[in-house]
């Protein structure tokens, strides 16, 4: 399979695999450091198991973009 992380096949055009690691990652943090906040969920309290929450898979969805949760 041919692509732009192979240098033989690319030339001009290669991509290393790292730095498309390390884009990624950067993005990934930023994405994480924009869209994290304490009590995201707004539960009413902290000592509740996550099966006491009647309503916490809603409330994730609602809360917490696909982006975010990819993120993390």
């Amino acid at each position: 399979m041919t692509s732009l992380t192979d240098q033989s096949w690319s030339g001009d055009y290669f991509v290393g695999e790292s730095d498309i690691q390390m884009d990624m990652a950067i993005a990934l943090l930023r994405v994480l450091h924009g869209g994290l906040c304490f009590n995201i969920c707004g539960l009413e309290s902290s000592y509740l198991f996550n099966l006491e929450v009647p309503d916490l898979a809603k409330r994730v969805k609602a809360k917490i973009p696909s982006c975010l949760s990819y993120s993390c």
